[in-house]
C-alpha cells in the first residue's frame, strides 16, 4: 500500500476558528508521521459548482430544508461536502492518468477537517503495515475505498473478510467520511458514480458500491481514526436529528425505549431500597 497524496477538505471560514486551525496542524503532523506525505488543503465551498451537477431532488430538499431519510441532502453544507469529494477524486484520477500506471498499491487519502489520528495509533500502524497492504492485493474482489472512521458497528451493514480483523466489507450505506482512502486507479470511476449529487456523500459511496457501479468499499469496524470535538464538527452544521437515526423501526425502538426502561428500573430500585430501609428502621425501633 503506497500513498501518493493526502488532501484535507476545509472551508475558508474554518481557517478563522482557532480550534479548527489547531486540529488541522495536528492532522498535518499526523499525516507526515504516519503517511510520510505533506497535507494538501483542498478548499471546500457551499456555492454551486457547474462542473458537479446536483439532482432536482437534492436541490429541492436543500431549498425546503427537509430531509426525509438518512441519505437525503438537505443543507448547502452537505452538497458542498459531496461536491468537494467529487472534485478531490477527479484530481486524484487526473494525476493517476498522468503517471500512466495501474499499480494497485497506489492510494490517496482524503480527510475532512475534523479528522484526527489519535483514536487508536497502535491499530492504525497495524493497518498500515499489514491489513492495508494485503487489502491492496486482495482477490478476487479488492476494495476501491477504505473508510477508517465510521459510526458502523460489527454486524451492521458490513460483513467479515476472511483473514482480516480490522477491516470489514460494507454491504450497505454507512455514516462518516472523515478519513477516506481511495485507490488511485478507481478514483475517476467513483467520482462518476457520485454525480449528479443525489444523497449525502457517505450514502453515495455505499450506494455506488452496492449497485456495482464501483468496486467494494471496506471499512475499519470499529474505527481506527476519529473526529475532533470542536465547536463545529465539519463542513455540515446544524444537522437535524432525523437523518442520524437508523433506517428501521426495529432499530429505532430500542434507542427510544431503552432509556425509559433504565429510568424506571432505577426508580423502582430506589423505591425498594427506601421501603426496605424504612422497614429496617421500624424493626429496630420495635426492639
Amino acid at each position: 500500500m503506497r500513498f501518493t497524496r493526502a488532501l484535507v477538505i476545509v472551508m475558508d471560514k474554518e481557517l478563522d476558528v482557532p480550534i479548527k486551525v489547531q486540529n488541522l496542524r495536528r492532522l498535518e503532523q499526523d499525516v507526515r508521521t504516519f503517511l510520510n506525505l505533506p497535507l494538501e488543503k483542498w478548499r471546500a465551498s457551499t456555492e454551486e459548482d457547474p462542473d458537479v451537477p446536483v439532482s432536482n431532488r437534492a436541490k429541492y430538499n436543500t431549498l425546503a430544508g427537509r430531509q426525509e431519510s438518512v441519505l437525503d441532502v438537505g443543507t448547502r453544507g452537505a452538497i458542498g461536502c459531496a461536491t468537494s469529494h467529487v472534485r478531490a477524486l477527479r484530481s486524484i484520477a487526473a494525476a493517476h492518468a498522468q503517471q500512466g500506471t495501474e499499480d494497485p498499491r497506489a492510494w490517496s487519502a482524503i480527510f475532512e477537517s475534523d479528522a484526527h489520528f489519535g483514536r487508536m495509533p497502535a491499530k492504525l500502524r497495524q493497518f498500515l503495515q499489514d491489513e492495508g497492504p494485503r487489502a491492496s492485493t486482495h482477490t478476487p474482489d479488492p476494495p476501491s475505498l477504505i473508510i477508517l472512521h465510521t459510526f458502523v458497528q460489527h454486524g451492521v451493514n458490513s460483513k467479515a473478510v476472511p483473514g482480516f480483523s480490522l477491516l470489514r466489507k460494507f454491504t450497505d450505506t454507512f455514516m462518516s467520511t472523515s478519513t477516506v482512502l481511495v485507490r488511485n486507479r478507481d478514483a475517476g470511476r467513483i467520482a462518476a458514480a457520485l454525480v449528479p449529487i443525489e444523497v449525502q456523500v457517505d450514502g453515495g459511496y455505499g450506494m455506488a458500491a452496492t449497485l456495482g457501479l464501483t468496486p467494494p468499499v471496506w471499512g475499519a469496524v470499529p474505527s481506527i481514526t476519529g473526529i475532533a470535538i470542536g465547536d463545529k464538527s465539519s463542513i455540515q452544521t446544524r444537522m437535524p436529528l432525523k437523518p442520524l437515526l437508523p433506517y428501521n423501526n426495529s432499530e429505532l425502538g430500542p434507542i427510544l425505549v431503552l432509556p425509559w426502561f433504565l429510568f424506571l428500573g432505577t426508580l423502582i430500585a430506589l423505591i425498594v431500597l427506601a421501603v426496605k430501609g424504612h422497614q429496617d428502621v421500624r424493626s429496630l425501633g420495635g426492639r
